[in-house]
C-alpha cells in the first residue's frame, strides 16, 4: 500500500510505465478533446515523497491562464450585479435578453481589467491530491510559452524528475484583443 496515496494501484503505475516504454515517450497525452496548442492534459510516472506515483498534469500557457483569470474576475462582477444567479456560471439559465446583458458585463469587465493590467499571472507548478481518496497526483502547470507540444512536455517531465524545473517569478499580463477564445 502506498504511503502517499492510499488508493494508488501499483499495477496502474506499472501499466503506464509499460505504455510509456512502448511509445518511446516519457508522458502519455490524455486525449479528451480539450487539448490544443495552449493546453494539454497528460500523465507521467515520477516520484513524490520517495514513492513512484502517477501525475495527471494539466499544462497551459500563461496567456491562457491569464484569459481564465480575466474571466474569473468578470464572473465575480456579474455575480455582484446579478446576485440571484447561481455561483457556478455553468448553472446560469438565462433568457436571451439576460444573456446579452451578462455577456456585456463580462466583456466590459474583462476589457477594463486587461487595459488596466490589473490581472497578472506567473509560471507555476501546483500539486493537488487527497491522500485518502485519489489514485493520482494532480498537477497544474502554467508556463510562459507560445504553445505546448510533445517536445515541451518531454522537457518539462525530464526537468521535473530531475528536480530542475525553473520557474519565472515575474508577473505577466496579456492583451487578448482579436482572440478567438
Amino acid at each position: 500500500m502506498s504511503k502517499v496515496l492510499k488508493n494508488l494501484d501499483p499495477k496502474a503505475v506499472e501499466a503506464l510505465k509499460a505504455d510509456l516504454a512502448a511509445s518511446g515517450l516519457n508522458h502519455q497525452v490524455i486525449d479528451e478533446g480539450d487539448n490544443n496548442e495552449e493546453m494539454v492534459n497528460f500523465r507521467f510516472v515520477g516520484e513524490h515523497e520517495g514513492e513512484e506515483v502517477i501525475f495527471d498534469v494539466m499544462m497551459s500557457t500563461l496567456r491562457l491562464e491569464h484569459a481564465g483569470e480575466l474571466y474569473e474576475v468578470a464572473e465575480k462582477e456579474v455575480l455582484k450585479r446579478f446576485p440571484k444567479l447561481p455561483r457556478n456560471s455553468e448553472e446560469w439559465d438565462l433568457k436571451p435578453e439576460q444573456l446579452e446583458e451578462v455577456e456585456e458585463v463580462l466583456a466590459e469587465v474583462m476589457m477594463e481589467a486587461e487595459a488596466e493590467g490589473t490581472v497578472k499571472v506567473k509560471e507555476h507548478v501546483e500539486l493537488d491530491y487527497n491522500a485518502d481518496l485519489d489514485t493520482e497526483i494532480f498537477m497544474d502547470v502554467a508556463l510562459n510559452l507560445s504553445s505546448i507540444d510533445n517536445e515541451v512536455i518531454s522537457e518539462f517531465v525530464d526537468a521535473y524528475k530531475e528536480g530542475s524545473v525553473e520557474l519565472d517569478d515575474k508577473m505577466y499580463s496579456f492583451v487578448h484583443e482579436g482572440d478567438d477564445d
